[in-house]
């Protein structure tokens, strides 16, 4: 089997570069370990940059997004017992964000991407990448039928993460890797409770910080500092709601934050790297690879720009490819 763009990696960032391939006459074949269901339910990131989701309407993916996004025009700090609010209409010559799930990018992506006769392989098993080093890598990978395939390609680009298979396969001397560990981990939960603010919150308090934000008007998400070695187990959610309301706590305001019923949790380490390939992006060499820090909520996204920017205008080079 050949194609001109091999994609590991069926999440935001890999679907959105095989559609930006696509509109540009570029094929592409995605593989990815997880089934369909798996990748549209996986809880991630839930606000958009304001350049992510122009990117998202320019490559006309953004017809859901512009229904049901929720735009906001700054974010609350809260810090020695106040509450300040961040115009960013205001500081940024009208820029936005908006809340829009990872998740529900995904759906779209899946979708377009689908409906489109783009080549998607779910649930593949024992994926390799090979022959890094000339004009030729191989993909190969086991289908969700016990078959064994091998994809010849032009280009093989990782978008599998952190923790995929491609990051390790580049060749050594080819990456350069930040990393910094933090002291503490994420506790984060999803609450089937309107949110109790009109813009995110971001905390800092003696206890750690703590960030209100959503994802639907019906739906929060919210997020506590815990220490380094907590599990989400160690935290019923009476524990939760009470550590919440003791951060955002603003004595004589009146403000109070609304409880309900917690769908989902996970506890986990805080850490940030990132790492790219110095002979550059898709083309040379055969992976190119890019992990975003989870550094806050507004970061925490698909690279988007990297994406756009690794993907050039179709010119004779596309057609030889």
């Amino acid at each position: 089997m050949r194609t001109q763009v091999g994609i590991v990696g069926a999440g935001p960032a890999g679907l959105l570069l095989s559609h930006l391939l696509a509109l540009r006459g570029i094929e592409s074949v995605v593989v990815e370990t997880r089934s369909r269901a798996y990748c549209e339910a996986r809880q991630r990131a839930g606000v958009l940059e304001d350049s992510s989701v122009r990117l998202l309407r320019e490559a006309g993916l953004a017809e859901r997004l512009d229904r049901e996004g929720l735009e906001h025009g700054g974010i609350y700090l809260q810090f020695a017992g106040e509450r300040h609010h961040i115009d960013f209409r205001e500081l940024t010559g009208g820029r936005t964000v908006t809340v829009y799930a990872q998740t529900e990018v995904v759906k779209d992506l899946m979708a377009q991407r689908i409906a489109s006769g783009g080549a998607i392989a779910f649930e593949v098993t024992d994926t390799e990448v090979d022959r890094l080093e000339t004009d030729q890598p191989v993909l190969r990978y086991t289908d969700a039928g016990g078959a064994r395939q091998e994809i010849t390609c032009d280009v093989i680009a990782g978008c599998d993460g952190f923790h995929g298979i491609c990051r390790p396969a580049i060749p050594a001397g080819l990456t350069t890797v930040w990393e910094r560990d933090y002291p503490y981990s994420w506790l984060g939960i999803l609450a089937d409770v309107p949110p109790s603010t009109d813009d995110l919150i971001y905390t800092r308090h003696r206890g750690g910080f703590a960030l209100h934000s959503l994802r639907s008007p019906t739906v929060s998400r919210l997020y506590l500092q815990v220490d380094p070695d907590e599990s989400i187990e160690n935290w019923p959610d009476d524990r939760i709601w009470d550590e919440l309301q003791r951060r955002f706590e603003l004595p004589g305001s009146g403000w109070d934050l609304k409880q309900g019923p917690v769908e989902s949790g996970s506890a986990g380490p805080f850490s940030g790297g990132k790492g790219s390939c110095q002979e550059g992006g898709l083309r040379e060499p055969a992976i190119a690879w890019d992990l975003a820090p989870p550094r806050d909520a507004l970061r925490r996204q698909f690279p988007a720009q990297q994406i756009r920017l690794g993907v050039p205008e179709r010119n004779q080079h596309d057609q030889d490819c």
